[in-house]
């Protein structure tokens, strides 16, 4: 299977064959290609990386699905092994349920994903994916974008539209999501190393621990926020706080929020209609303990200014500083 980043020199030109997402494509032109880097395989590896030099994100091939974060000055110090940096929480764990199958951050290699491009613009520290998904005789158009603010060092966003063409009931979760702690060796007290190693093997990231959770419905959408420490230094305190919205025309919905063990999540389930597009952002705010003391509420607060402003403008302040 080729496998490639293309420059964009070669833009394709390709449309969305829905058009409820045409719309929400840029006009020809819009962007300088020479700054984008592409690729129309979703079983690529690997995939691109963002950031603004504090907080950093792999891209899912497919645009959603818990993927590696890590931020500037995050290590821990596990009993008998090597200091490590950290894996944060996942703040872009975004899982679609088509009403018969959950989207998989990766594609399946059964032809469920086609017309599929992600593009990383090099100008705004911005990656663009869009794809149609199709389970049994349901079609879905999938786009996703997400950026790491530049202005704001402490913001990130995604932003979700979803163009089901059939009837039926659609469920999007939105989650802040610790991971389970690495298959660790002592490195720090070994003292030679095995044949059969492999770089995974030595080359994993530390772990944090999840201290608190909590996941609570507002008016037009949900706030979500942990809480961590990296193992073997609990006086490093990583706070996210995350602000979910969503369009006030979903028919039929319901939402249900969980905190629970490593996990805050929310769940909105709705009564999709063929042709409509349905929208969703999250916007999240991080910080840490070396911000200052007690992270949260000021993050907390941050992040609902930051949904009030508005996924636009914050993509607009992005853009400028880059």
């Amino acid at each position: 299977m080729m496998r490639r980043w293309i420059l964009a020199g070669s833009w394709c030109t390709q449309a969305l064959a829905l058009a409820t997402l045409e719309a929400q494509q840029p006009a020809p032109g819009a962007r300088d290609s020479s700054f984008m880097l592409s690729t129309d395989d979703p079983r690529r590896s690997p995939s691109p990386f963002i950031g603004n030099g504090r907080l950093g994100v792999v891209i899912p091939a497919l645009g959603i699905g818990a993927s590696t974060s890590m931020m500037a000055g995050m290590y821990e110090e596990a009993p008998s092994d090597v200091p490590r940096v950290v894996t944060v929480p996942a703040w872009n764990a975004i899982e679609v349920y088509s009403g018969d199958r959950w989207l998989e951050a990766k594609a399946a290699d059964d032809g469920s994903v086609s017309a599929y491009r992600q593009v990383l613009d090099l100008k705004t520290g911005t990656a663009r994916t869009s794809y149609h998904w199709t389970v049994g005789s349901k079609p879905m158009s999938v786009r996703v974008e997400t950026f790491i603010s530049r202005a704001d060092p402490h913001l990130s966003a995604v932003r979700l539209s979803l163009a089901p063409q059939y009837q039926g009931r659609l469920r999007v979760r939105f989650a802040l999501l610790g991971w389970p702690p690495p298959r660790r060796l002592p490195l720090a007290t070994l003292e030679k190393a095995e044949r059969d190693w492999q770089p995974a093997d030595i080359w994993y990231p530390g772990h944090m621990v999840v201290r608190s959770r909590s996941a609570t419905r507002v008016s037009g959408g949900a706030r979500l926020s942990v809480t961590a420490t990296p193992e073997g230094c609990p006086a490093t305190i990583l706070a996210q706080a995350a602000a979910v919205t969503w369009g006030k025309e979903l028919p039929g919905v319901t939402v249900r929020t969980t905190a629970t063990g490593d996990t805050a999540r929310v769940e909105i389930a709705f009564d999709a209609s063929r042709g409509r597009s349905y929208t969703f952002t999250q916007i999240v705010s991080s910080a840490s303990s070396a911000d200052g003391p007690s992270p949260l509420p000021l993050l907390t607060r941050q992040a609902q200014t930051a949904q009030a402003r508005g996924y636009e403008a914050l993509a607009a302040d992005n853009a400028r500083a880059w």
